[in-house]
């Protein structure tokens, strides 16, 4: 712990943050348990998350420039951890609830959150490499119309022209990993190839 201290302490300008948001669906349907599983999928997406930061903590690299915010989303979207060092982070804890899955909301405010933390980064004479956008989630966007009497479908085809002229720029990397059985896992495909995200596969 002295020595991670110490060498975080000493980080310099030269090291480039590697900010990193994950988006995790908390609706309802991550309250089930799959066939031949023991575990909820949002228990099993939990043990997963935390493992990775474990990795990415015992990693020289990783540990000095990795920088991880967590944003959960059912009916609205949450910052449930802000960016913090790898060092920083204890085992984190998501639950689901029993609520839709607007995932327009949850991309949207991971993607503030970041444009916000790359600000950060230059305020304080810092450097960064191309953000990275992993999107957990077990099926297709469902909400309601917001303020703005904008139906999910139309919020959901602006988010996803927001990721893919990121993406197109190369100002964004996105990762989809899905959490579903075989009859949803489909439809969540299909929707992520709106996003752009399956594009290069």
């Amino acid at each position: 712990m002295a020595e991670n201290y110490i060498r975080r302490s000493n980080r310099n300008s030269n090291i480039k943050i590697i900010p990193v948001c994950i988006v995790v669906d908390t609706s309802g349907s991550m309250n089930k348990t799959d066939t031949n599983q023991t575990k909820k999928r949002i228990e099993r997406l939990t043990d997963g998350i935390n493992s990775f930061i474990n990795l990415t903590r015992n990693d020289d690299f990783l540990s000095d420039s990795l920088e991880i915010a967590i944003v959960t989303y059912n009916v609205d979207a949450d910052v449930l951890m802000n960016f913090k060092s790898v060092e920083s982070i204890k085992d984190v804890y998501i639950h689901a609830e029993q609520k839709v899955g607007d995932s327009p909301k949850g991309v949207e405010c991971a993607l503030n959150l970041i444009e916000n933390k790359k600000q950060m980064i230059l305020n304080n004479g810092q450097k960064h490499k191309t953000p990275w956008i992993i999107i957990f989630s077990d099926g297709v966007a469902t909400g309601e119309k917001d303020g703005n009497d904008r139906t999910i479908a139309t919020r959901l085809s602006e988010t996803q022209w927001r990721l893919r002229k990121l993406e197109e720029s190369k100002k964004i990397n996105v990762i989809p990993v899905f959490v579903s059985d075989k009859n949803r896992f489909q439809k969540a495909i299909d929707q992520a190839k709106e996003y752009g995200i399956l594009g290069q596969n």
